[in-house]
């Protein structure tokens, strides 16, 4: 069961957060006579000159209000245990019920 859950937070995570990805180009595919896949020449491709144009060759523009709502949903969800104590200081402050 617990692997289920996290093929499912991999899954939900990735289509939640992953909006592009980039193709290996073939010249970097090592495939037998056969044709079949054998392997990527991950040291051909990473050893290439890369510069701008080959990082971020998108047609669109970087930010969208999309991509700026997925970013401020991970900072909320990534410092929650930070607005709870921030939370717990307020009640003092506010001199509430002190539980």
């Amino acid at each position: 069961m617990e692997v289920h859950r996290e093929s499912l937070r991999a899954a939900w995570t990735t289509r939640r957060h992953v909006r592009r990805v980039r193709v290996v180009p073939k010249r970097y595919v090592e495939r037998d006579d056969g044709g079949n896949f054998v392997r990527y020449d991950w040291l051909g491709w990473l050893g290439q000159d890369f510069s701008a144009q080959n990082v971020d060759d998108f047609d669109e523009l970087p930010f969208g209000i999309d991509t700026s709502k997925n970013y401020v949903e991970r900072l909320v969800m990534a410092s929650a245990p930070w607005q709870s104590w921030a939370m717990s200081v307020r009640a003092v402050y506010r001199w509430e019920d002190p539980e």
